[in-house]
């Protein structure tokens, strides 16, 4: 399979997943590139669902890139990326750690990672799960606390 059908069929495979999983709350739109973001970069104006990803989450993280927006609520955005989850962690523990987020509990191994942190009156949930051989699903949850 080409990666290009490989990154299709995992985007369609996510869409119908967080679908079924978000009890019909979330907005799922087709998926769009996300815009690229580093742990330093400034904060982007959040887009509407099925355009392009913003730089960063409501609660400051950045975009993991690269990547592709499946759906995005106002406290929640889901992605799907060709890379490992070992390098979607490691660009997370990078951006909390650089943002001033404290970490509250964290789960890691080879498949898949479970992070809560809070950063004043904000909490964040980063759930990254491996997609299979196409790649990782990346979740993004702020709240106030």
């Amino acid at each position: 399979m080409s990666r290009g059908a490989a990154l299709a069929a995992m985007a369609v495979l996510t869409a119908v997943l967080s679908a079924c999983g978000s009890g019909g709350g979330g907005t799922s739109a087709s998926p769009a590139p996300a815009s690229s973001a580093s742990p330093s970069s400034a904060p982007g104006t959040p887009a509407e669902s099925g355009s392009a990803a913003p730089s960063r989450t409501s609660g400051s993280l950045p975009v993991y890139q690269p990547s592709v927006l499946v759906s995005k609520t106002a406290n929640h955005v889901q992605l799907t990326s060709t890379s490992s989850v070992e390098q979607v962690t490691a660009f997370y523990d990078k951006a909390l750690s650089e943002g001033g987020w404290t970490v509250i509990s964290a789960s890691k191994s080879a498949f898949s990672t479970s992070i809560t942190a809070k950063r004043g009156t904000t909490g964040t949930t980063l759930s990254i799960t491996a997609a299979g051989p196409a790649g990782t699903t990346i979740s993004i949850s702020t709240y106030p606390l």
